[in-house]
């Protein structure tokens, strides 16, 4: 029986008991048991041999004339206290009849436990956000939800949100290798956290960091400037991208669909439904079972990104790996310290041993760990030996599995050929330069930057010095902020709470 009706019924059975005879209160009292054991049935009745089973062992033998009576009885109670509900004693068992001003108060019970839900949801999430300082957690992958948010119905969201609860916990086999997240403009948790101008740019950051889509369908949907990261127009026809997408129909007919959603994965509701009349008209057990179905394909999906993306991901790796393994170590006037050292910034009076720090820096996992170190000194004092000794420390632990952090060294100086235009470069273009060798194996930018935000990565960014001398200062903070690009606005976020 559905959860809102039961509340009803143990709330009349806790507050008015004493208006009911006996038998009229041990009858609600078992017909309510029952319906609690009973909760994915969703309608309003609930089987007689269930509330048989829940009656005291001294009434179970009551014959059917005594069970009629208490019925009646029952029905004189919600009659004389004024309660819009009749029991009817079906053959099979028992099925309120609810007036509207009654179903008012069950609509009222309704919203007051999907408040609750969204509350523990909300609670959930929070608790379960850990900070994204250090990959030391599982991978999470994105799904972006598009849906038409001017003509949704309420059902759309319910269904977004519920499926956000069942994502929380994934099935057996993938809850150890990945988690997932929603974004959907809808969603009070995971949607947009600034309404206005700034809208359209949230949007269009989450397109660009989902790993996959989950579009929800519908006649009144037009293209927007969200897809073209799933979609790209060639000679004026819509055609799909590699980009991995879910396609459900929300609202309409499935022959009306444009092509090129057909062309990415279909998921059904049963019966060839749309999304609107499936959650219309089904049962709490039915939407779960059907959202559980989807969570499933959603979790398949990204378990091929995953395998995919860890055949890129080792070529990545090792094409990293020649680049910071086996860097010379410049000459440094008067010869280079077998061990350099420095001070600290703060204190300017002890001098450490700087490898071992940033070493000990670079493999820490403890929450109040900050993110960046600069490495100051003047011309010639040891700098760039530094950093690429550091690379080199680091890398020889990652093989030799004493640490699970990636060295990445890249070398400024390589921006300062055509400067002004590597100025106005994106961040990716700016790290293909970093990176350009000779070899068979390419790298795109954005498949760097994408390699850097899911694996455990030290960057380290040499003769930043030498090119701000190039620059005023406005330019040399353009061009930090443009380096800070690589670690996504929302961490810093969490830096910034967290280190508070």
């Amino acid at each position: 029986m559905e959860n809102a009706l039961i509340l009803l019924l143990t709330s009349y059975l806790e507050q008015k008991s004493d208006d009911m005879s006996g038998g009229a209160k041990k009858l609600l009292s078992a017909i309510t048991k029952a319906a609690n054991s009973d909760q994915e049935n969703q309608e309003q009745f609930i089987q007689k041999e269930l509330v048989t089973d829940a009656l005291d062992s001294a009434d179970k033998k009551l014959t059917d004339a005594s069970l009629r009576k208490r019925v009646q009885q029952l029905n004189t109670f919600f009659q004389d206290s004024e309660i819009g509900i009749k029991l009817q004693s079906r053959k099979t068992g028992y099925f309120f009849d609810i007036s509207d001003e009654e179903k008012g108060r069950l609509q009222d019970k309704r919203t007051q436990e999907e408040i609750e839900r969204k509350n523990r949801l909300t609670k959930t999430i929070h608790d379960t956000q850990e900070p994204m300082a250090f990959d030391n957690e599982l991978p999470k992958y994105l799904i972006y939800v598009f849906y038409c948010k001017h003509t949704a119905h309420a059902y759309t969201e319910e269904f977004i949100s519920q499926l956000e609860e069942q994502l929380l916990t994934l099935p057996p086999a993938y809850k150890n290798q990945f988690s997932l997240k929603l974004f959907a403009t809808c969603s009070e948790s995971n949607g947009l956290r600034v309404d206005g101008d700034f809208e359209q740019t949230q949007i269009k950051d989450e397109c660009q960091k989902a790993d996959a889509a989950l579009i929800l369908w519908s006649d009144h949907s037009p293209y927007s400037q969200e897809h073209k990261h799933f979609f790209q127009l060639e000679n004026e026809q819509w055609t799909t991208t590699d980009k991995p997408s879910i396609v459900l129909l929300e609202h309409g007919r499935l022959d009306d669909m444009d092509q090129p959603y057909k062309d990415k994965v279909l998921f059904k509701c049963p019966d060839g439904n749309s999304l609107t009349e499936f959650w219309e008209y089904s049962s709490l057990a039915k939407k779960q079972e059907f959202i559980a179905d989807l969570r499933e394909k959603l979790c398949q999906t990204v378990q091929s990104i995953r395998e995919s993306k860890f055949t890129k991901d080792q070529q990545i790796a090792s094409r990293i790996t020649n680049h910071s393994l086996g860097k010379d170590t410049e000459s440094v006037p008067g010869g280079c310290p077998q061990t350099p050292e420095a001070t600290d910034e703060a204190s300017r009076s002890t001098r450490v041993a700087i490898l071992d720090v940033l070493t000990d820096w670079a493999k820490s996992e403890e929450p109040d760990t900050k993110r960046l170190v600069t490495l100051l000194g003047d011309f010639g004092f040891g700098k760039t030996v530094t950093c690429q000794m550091l690379a080199n420390r680091m890398g020889e632990e990652l093989q030799q599995g004493e640490s699970k952090v990636q060295p990445i060294y890249l070398d400024l100086k390589e921006l300062l050929k055509d400067l002004d235009q590597n100025l106005n470069q994106p961040i990716e273009h700016l790290l293909e330069i970093m990176f350009a060798q000779t070899g068979e194996l390419t790298i795109s930018g954005s498949d760097l930057v994408n390699y850097f935000r899911h694996n455990r990565c030290l960057l380290i960014f040499d003769g930043f010095d030498e090119i701000g001398h190039k620059l005023n200062h406005a330019q040399q903070q353009d061009f930090y902020h443009k380096l800070l690009d690589i670690i996504p606005k929302e961490v810093f976020q969490q830096d910034i709470q967290r280190l508070k």
